[in-house]
């Protein structure tokens, strides 16, 4: 008996062994042949991003997708990008910067795209960054100029690059006070400055940058800045803001928001009867959405410009009549800002020849790219500041005249005369 179960124990172990042994060979020869075999090869270049298409920050945000879409299009037509065509994958993060974060670790992972635009505005840029970050993906983001996505010493990230032409926003206000003290006698000149802006990344840092552009580079010219308040992002009522605004009696008024922001202030001015001499936007004051939805009190105000359907060179005109031909009207500031950021883009993956992050992000920093609005290039003096990666500043100022934006400075660039005060209804 003894021997019999021992042999039956013999048998019983000598299939189980049989069975390890073929399926340790079935996972060796599959493991070798994953390894060996060439993994499936991309029939096609993934671009992600998500945008604001819906939410507070959506219309602006659906200009942006506007200018992707175009420069889709425009590729494709050219023969696609490294011998292959284009295509974005866009998701509407509701303007939620918690939702922009999850969506750009969907794109990377899951879609698994190739090369990241940004997201718009700057507190969703801020959600963005860290999560191309850690992939060590290169973004170029159109729209996203706030001091904090690329203060390098206070992050450390080195993946982020501004498209947008004015540079960071502790400088955006540089073009206008150019015009201002060329433009302007200092005899007739406005002085006393009132500032109010929305409690939000991008307006919070460009009332730090304005305050400071004031204060230091033109503080010989005796600007003062009588008033400063923020206001809730959302607001619907800044009656008691204006009027404690108007009792300052600053003669230029800085509204320093976004699109309701804007042209909420705007209106309370008009119904309170502050009649600053200048009213100057941010971003919102140079789009037809805020003319249409302020009316004839938005006449003669300003805001900075860096494109415009006149711009004479080859490449703008071409860029307007495909947008018209897309889209049934001019080309807008982020319609503009969107297309460059692309142009941007492509310049250095065809100059690279791959897809190659650290590479591409090593070009950009070298070289400059023409773009629609003129030559994009990084700011060398602002990497040795602890920013990266930013350009020079390249923009102007542009004032609604009879319904119309106009370029008003620089001089070679003007389509019109600056109006000065401020026209009022």
């Amino acid at each position: 008996m003894r021997i019999l179960y021992s042999k039956a124990i013999t048998k019983i172990q000598a299939v189980i062994v049989g069975i390890i042994v073929i399926v340790a060979i079935a996972a060796s020869v599959g493991a070798y042949l994953l390894f060996v075999s060439p993994s499936k090869e991309k029939t096609e270049i993934l671009v992600g991003a998500a945008v604001s298409l819906t939410g507070g920050y959506s219309e602006h945000g659906k200009q942006v997708a506007e200018g992707y879409r175009l420069w889709e299009e425009d590729v494709n037509s050219r023969g696609g990008l490294l011998g292959k065509p284009a295509r974005f994958i866009i998701y509407d993060d509701k303007s939620d910067p918690t939702t922009t974060k999850s969506l750009y670790e969907r794109l990377i992972t899951i879609d698994q795209v190739d090369l990241l635009l940004g997201p718009y505005p700057s507190s969703c840029a801020m959600s963005s960054a860290p999560v191309a970050e850690k992939y060590k993906m290169v973004v170029i983001y159109p729209a996203a100029n706030s001091v904090t996505v690329y203060n390098y010493t206070a992050t450390g990230w080195d993946f982020q690059f501004c498209a947008h032409p004015v540079g960071l926003t502790d400088r955006q206000f540089l073009p206008f006070f150019y015009a201002v003290t060329n433009l302007l006698s200092n005899e007739t000149m406005p002085k006393t400055i009132a500032i109010v802006n929305t409690a939000d990344v991008f307006p919070r840092t460009l009332a730090a940058g304005l305050v400071k552009l004031i204060e230091t580079q033109f503080r010989d010219y005796g600007f003062k800045i009588v008033f400063k308040e923020e206001i809730p992002s959302g607001a619907t009522d800044v009656t008691a803001v204006i009027s404690k605004a108007k009792d300052s009696g600053g003669e230029i008024f800085f509204a320093l928001g976004y699109l309701s922001g804007e042209t909420l202030l705007l209106r309370t001015c008009y119904d309170l009867g502050y009649r600053p001499k200048m009213f100057v936007g941010a971003t919102a004051g140079a789009t037809k959405q805020f003319y249409s939805t302020a009316g004839a009190v938005a006449e003669g105000v300003t805001a900075f410009v860096f494109f415009h359907p006149s711009y004479p060179t080859k490449m703008a005109q071409d860029f307007v009549q495909k947008f018209r031909q897309k889209y049934g009207r001019d080309p807008e500031h982020y319609d503009s800002l969107a297309y460059a950021a692309c142009q941007i883009l492509e310049a250095a993956v065809r100059a690279v020849g791959r897809i190659d992050h650290t590479a591409i992000r090593d070009w950009l920093v070298n070289h400059s790219v023409e773009t629609i609005w003129g030559t994009w290039e990084v700011d060398h003096d602002r990497i040795k500041e602890g920013f990266r990666y930013v350009p020079k500043v390249k923009a102007g100022v542009g004032q609604w005249q009879n319904g119309k934006w106009e370029v008003v400075w620089p001089k070679e660039y003007a389509t019109a005369k600056f109006i000065y005060p401020k026209p009022w209804p």
